[in-house]
């Protein structure tokens, strides 16, 4: 599952202690590969997904939906409006935004006029962070427009009593131990974390690196190894593929000493994996993109670096190698992770706001 899939499981499931919970997926029939079902069997998914909310809800007429795959691109907001918007009837409804680039739907010829009347049907519009919800004021009204953090999964979470066993784990002189967990796309910049590798290794400094992610064809997984090869850092990389099973992607962030996400992707929001490695005390060197700045505290839980400059990543990375500077970082990442993103205090924020809707409800 990607990110967002990812995060919207977590929220269900985590709003399914506290109430009861309808899941219905609107997701694509894609097949287990990266390459996308026929179109003709994803129209007709589409086109059978009204009856299907309306089954789904027959029973509960009243009972307000998180819609959680609002759509910022123009097809997927037309997709929204035919299958989604209509079936869900008088009820409210909550859209959750993942993506950074939402604000686009308002300023498109093609869809400012419809995304305005969206916004008025729905009762709100959840965002993930302040600065995510401000690009969008202009066109949603501020008692529209709330903000609240994703979180992780049960399968993710690290109890106090685990993290306090994993802070001493670390000893000086040992390799510090490098993640990246993302696509394997340049923009996430993983290619800055195989430049930065090598840059570590001619200053001396004693490095582990894993990659885990899809690649996207096999020309970009050759070049990779290429570059491996040539930098001379084969012995201290390696690449995991895609990893899917959620307790192994835990222990990935337990096993790291930092989480590095160089990343410069265009629609770039509300990174679900700086979350989960705050939440494992794990320390992340990130570029100031999107809402990364708003999700750590530069110097403290976290460094934030320029786009595209290996020698100032492998700079962060030399500067959390020293033991104590690691474990004081290490402290306060999870300190940040369990005052903004912990799932009770997501489940409180949610609980409210719905106790407000059903208050509304006709």
């Amino acid at each position: 599952m990607d990110g967002q899939a990812v995060a919207t499981a977590a929220l269900a499931d985590v709003l399914s202690k506290a109430i009861g919970v309808r899941r219905i997926n609107l997701s694509a029939p894609e097949n287990d590969v990266r390459a996308d079902a026929h179109p003709l069997r994803r129209a007709g998914h589409y086109l059978g997904s009204r009856g299907h909310i309306r089954r789904s809800l027959a029973d509960a007429p009243y009972a307000p939906a998180i819609w959680t795959t609002i759509s910022p691109k123009p097809m997927g907001h037309l997709r929204d409006l035919a299958t989604v918007v209509s079936p869900l009837g008088r009820r409210a409804i909550v859209a959750v935004v993942h993506h950074g680039d939402f604000h686009q739907l308002f300023s498109s010829p093609a869809t400012r006029t419809s995304a305005l009347r969206l916004v008025r049907r729905l009762s709100g519009i959840v965002f993930n962070t302040p600065g995510l919800a401000e690009r969008c004021a202009p066109w949603v009204p501020d008692e529209k427009r709330f903000v609240c953090p994703n979180t992780t999964s049960a399968h993710t979470h690290l109890s106090d009593e685990a993290f306090r066993a994993r802070r001493t784990e670390r000893t000086d002189g040992s390799p510090i131990r490098l993640l990246y967990l993302s696509g394997m796309i340049p923009s996430k910049g993983y290619l800055d974390v195989l430049e930065t590798v090598g840059v570590l290794c001619q200053r001396g400094v004693a490095v582990r690196a894993t990659f885990a992610g899809r690649w996207p064809n096999a020309n970009a997984e050759a070049a990779f190894q290429a570059r491996t090869e040539a930098l001379g850092v084969t012995s201290v990389v390696e690449h995991l593929g895609g990893v899917s099973d959620r307790y192994a992607v835990r222990e990935l962030y337990l096993n790291a000493d930092a989480f590095v996400l160089p990343t410069t992707y265009p629609t770039e929001a509300h990174p679900l994996t700086i979350m989960e490695s705050l939440n494992a005390g794990t320390p992340v060197i990130a570029t100031a993109h999107a809402s990364i700045p708003e999700m750590i505290e530069d110097g403290r839980s976290g460094l934030l670096i320029p786009p595209h400059a290996p020698s100032a990543l492998a700079d962060a990375v030399e500067y959390l190698s020293d033991l104590h500077t690691w474990r004081s970082f290490s402290v306060a990442a999870r300190a940040r992770y369990v005052s903004h993103f912990a799932p009770t205090i997501v489940r409180a924020w949610w609980l409210a706001l719905l106790g407000q809707l059903v208050t509304k409800a006709p």
